[in-house]
């Protein structure tokens, strides 16, 4: 699966747990500020994504190459990492851990 097609469900996800206070950051790595942008906007992202310039963020977090995710709790605390593409069911699980 490709980021593309993680998107959507993203997007469910920030749908479903809205009200519980789930929160989505995206964070653009390993390409340039004006293709995340495009992406963003082409994918109808309707949260903030940021750049992480440098690769600061990679790195803090241990990210490696440019897909994944990173599931922090209320508390700031990491609770799970996606490495590599994820798909809805995994999604599910792992936000079913932490909310």
């Amino acid at each position: 699966m490709r980021c593309k097609d993680e998107v959507p469900l993203v997007q469910g996800a920030k749908d479903k747990y809205k009200k519980i206070g789930l929160v989505i950051y995206g964070i653009g790595i390993q390409d340039s500020l004006a293709n995340i942008k495009e992406f963003a906007e082409e994918t109808d992202m309707t949260w903030p994504v940021v750049f992480d310039d440098g690769d600061v963020i990679m790195q803090a977090f241990g990210i490696t190459f440019g897909a994944g995710a990173i599931l922090i709790d209320r508390e700031g605390i990491v609770q799970g990492r996606f490495i590599a593409a994820f798909d809805e069911e995994s999604l599910e699980e792992a936000l079913g851990k932490i909310l």
